[in-house]
């Protein structure tokens, strides 16, 4: 438990200044996250099954695997995240991952 900062002490501790070209990075990086973001709340699932039913005339069984193998490969992506961050650090994986 020696590793567990309290609230006070954290309040206590100034963190370091970032440089011009972090923060220019972080703010780039946020911007992309953001757009990423905004773009993935319009297309939900359901309006993109319809689609898909309009378009190619797929069964929604068809639908159902599909969107499943595309779940399943996200949730695989998670975990594969985390080994390459412990490898190549936080920053060099949003950015060459994206």
């Amino acid at each position: 438990m020696g590793d567990i900062e309290s609230p006070k002490e954290a309040a206590g501790r100034h963190s370091p200044e970032l440089s011009a070209r972090a923060r220019r990075d972080v703010a780039r990086i946020s911007a992309l996250y953001s757009v990423d973001a905004f773009g993935g709340s319009l297309v939900s699932q359901s309006l993109l099954a319809y689609w898909f039913y309009l378009t190619y005339h797929l069964s929604l069984a068809d639908l159902g695997i599909i969107f499943f193998v595309v779940n399943v490969a996200a949730a695989v992506s998670i975990f594969a995240a985390s080994v390459i961050t412990e490898r190549v650090g936080n920053l060099r994986t949003m950015v060459f991952t994206i």
